[in-house]
This record gives C-alpha cells, structure tokens and sequence, in this order.
C-alpha cells in the first residue's frame, strides 16, 4: 500500500471503528474511572432502554441488579487494573425494571501514550442462547426416552415372538416384519426433507398409519382395486402412541392376511373411526374373506400382542366378534394417550 494510501486509511479508521460500534446490534458502554458511563451506543439503547441523553453521566452500576452489584464491582476493578474479561454471565436490568440474562465482555481502555482512562463492556442478550441450550437439553431427552422405548419395543418382540413362534426361522420372520412395520410407521414423523414437512401424507395421523400400515395388502395383483377402506373422524398421533398403534395395526393386518378377509381376493377389510372429545374409536370389519367360525378363532400371538398393546400400551379397550361374516374389532382408546 503507498504512503497516501495509508495516511488516508489512517484518518478514516476512527470514523469507521465510530460506525461499526453505532451498527453492531450489542450493547457497547464505556465509563471512566469513577465509573460513570461516557458512552452509549444504540445497540445498548435498544436492549436497556435507555436513550443515550438519559444515561450518559449515570453510574454504570445503575444497570446491574441489587444481587450483583458486589461482583459487579469486583469486575470494576479489575478492569481498572488493566485485566481483558471474557464472557461471563450477569443480570442487569432494563428501564422498566425487567431483569436482562446477559453475557458480557470488557476491556479497559487506554490513551495514545497506555494509560488506562476507562472501561468498556460489550453486553449481549443471553436469553436466546438459554433458550436454544434448554432446546437443545430437551430434545436429547426426547430422543434419549425415544430411543429407549424402540429398543424396549424390540426386546419385547424377540422375546414374544420366540414364546410362540415353532422354528428359528418363524422367529425371524415375525421379528423383521414387526419391526419393518414400526420403521414404516416412524417414516411419517420423520419426513426426509424439510420441503415436505407439511405435507399431509407426511404427518402422523391414524388414517396415514393405517394406510402405510396397510398399503402392502391394498391391492390385487397390482390393479387399481382397493380392499382396504377408511372412513370417518381422522386423528393426530405422536409421541410412543404411534409405536403402540402400529404395532396394533400390524397385528390385525397379519391377522386378516393369514387368516381373514386379505387372505382372499375377495375380502376387504372397513375401518371407520370416530373422536367425540374424550375418546377414539375404531371399528374394523372384515368382509369377503373365508366363513370363521366361532367355535375354531384363532387366539395366537397376534391376539395376545393386540391386547397388551391396546390395554397396557394405549390404555384403550379391544373386543372381538367373530361372526360369519368376517371379523370385527372395537377398539377404544382415549385421546390423552395419543400424545404421550
């Protein structure tokens, strides 16, 4: 850089150290030794409330909190003596009396020839980062309490499904075709990308369950016919409630696939719900599929595995009617238990 060049630099650097203090969005005081506040920035006039011609030649403690006036002083003076602090934490006041969280920071300042004539501090809202750290706090405690009910989730059915199951190989087939329903059950609270977030496939509702669900019985060698139909008042579902259902849901698919009406090309299978403010019920009828008779149902694991999960998991109630028709399902579960 020539010499002009620097020179001029030189001359606009107070200037440009004046804007950028004015522009910064943190509060930025300084005081003189006795501690009275000779400078006063409009970033500190927006988070203090204070305009400059109300403040300047006031004591800068008159912004500290009564409990923290002590180490307030203490951080005084060593800036007095010459110490550069950090961030630390400390709570001021605003004009109206409301307490800030702040962080700060401070210097002394000091003439051309070192000698210190002041202090400054540089003074930011904690509030924000309190608030993302508490966040942040949260949900590694929601996703550590997650993480725990799937792998409870997981030891339950390995344990269960060798209870009943005849072979190594029906204990692995039961296993990975109830936890392949879970993963297809958690995709609807998990959307892969944020521009489909919204969507409403994507939400976690008890119509979408059952659809995806259900969706590999759905149709019949691939034409447009349905045999799954779903009707009536649709719900949100979130929290371990969506596991439950889809474990449930799984059951009675299973179930009608083996055994009922989606073990025919001909059955179909009507779900219809209704939530009157208190509770949630889901009627499923099964229609088309082989005669049952009553005398010869079938009370396997699929059975015992709806049960638990309808009274201990879901806190609802099921009963079953085997009629010549195909099976039929009351379930009943309150609408508290769908969010936890």
């Amino acid at each position: 850089m020539s010499g002009p060049a620097k020179a001029g630099f030189r001359a606009a650097t107070p200037q440009w150290l004046a804007a950028i203090v004015e522009g910064t969005g943190d509060a930025i005081v300084s005081g003189d030794l006795d501690g009275t506040i000779v400078s006063w920035n409009d970033g500190a006039a927006r988070l203090y409330g204070y305009a400059q011609s109300e403040i300047v030649g006031s004591p800068i403690l008159t912004l500290v909190s009564a409990d923290h006036q002590a180490a307030e002083q203490d951080v005084l003076a060593r800036l007095r003596r010459g110490e550069q602090l950090g961030p630390y934490d400390t709570v001021h006041h605003h004009k109206d009396g409301t307490l800030l969280d702040l962080s700060v920071s401070g210097a002394a300042v000091r003439s051309a020839d070192g000698d210190i004539i002041g202090t400054s501090m540089i003074a930011r809202d904690n509030a924000d980062h309190r608030r993302a750290q508490a966040q942040h706090a949260t949900l590694r405690s929601e996703m550590g309490h997650r993480m725990r009910n799937l792998f409870a989730v997981a030891g339950s059915l390995v344990a269960l499904s060798a209870r009943f199951a005849q072979t190594p190989a029906d204990v692995t087939e039961k296993v990975r075709s109830r936890l392949d329903a879970l993963a297809r059950a958690h995709d609807l609270t998990l959307p892969a990308r944020a521009d489909v977030a919204d969507r409403p496939e994507n939400r976690a509702t008890l119509h979408a369950l059952i659809r995806t669900i259900l969706s590999p019985y759905d149709d019949i060698d691939g034409h447009d016919e349905k045999r799954v139909h779903i009707s009536g008042d649709d719900v949100s579902i979130g929290g371990s409630a969506v596991t439950g259902f889809a474990l449930l849901l799984h059951e009675l698919a299973m179930n009608a696939a083996k055994f009922g009406a989606l073990s025919s090309p001909t059955g179909r299978v009507d779900v219809v719900s209704r939530a009157d403010g208190e509770a949630l019920y889901v009627a499923w009828q099964e229609r088309g599929g082989p005669r049952i008779d009553a005398r010869e149902r079938r009370e396997g694991f699929g059975t015992f595995m709806s049960d638990v999960t309808a009274r201990r998991q879901l806190g609802g109630e099921i009963i079953r009617d085997w009629n010549a028709e195909g099976l039929a399902i009351q379930l009943t579960v309150p609408l508290n238990r769908l969010i936890t």
